[in-house]
């Protein structure tokens, strides 16, 4: 239960403005942005079915992003990479890789 409630915690700020899409965002080039946007969407499309196929889609996406820059907007889109990369190895019954990579999401948020 208490991932469960760091995932909440992570999907929360990640929610937050700037992360949306659209508009410019600074730090990650329009074609890493537009990269990291469809990986992180196919992450979560797989999520329920597939979820060792969300895993690579979530470190392709974190990836791009550490390669990128340091802005808010990557921070973002890193945190949010993390923290799917959580939920899909909890999916996969690896709580404790699930553990460390939600703990780096909330990492990220809180350096934002």
């Amino acid at each position: 239960m208490r991932i469960l409630g760091l995932i909440t915690a992570v999907a929360f700020f990640i929610s937050a403005p700037g992360a949306a899409e659209g508009g410019p965002r600074p730090g990650v080039n329009g074609i890493s942005r537009s990269q990291v946007a469809t990986l992180l969407q196919r992450a979560k499309d797989a999520m329920s079915a597939k979820p060792e196929d969300a895993l690579t889609f979530t470190k392709q996406a974190e990836a791009i992003v550490t390669a990128s820059a340091t802005s808010r907007e990557s921070a973002h889109m890193l945190a949010e990479a993390l923290w799917l990369q959580g939920e899909a190895l909890l999916r996969l019954d690896n709580s404790n890789q699930a553990k460390k990579q939600i703990e780096k999401a909330l990492s990220v948020v809180n350096r934002i």
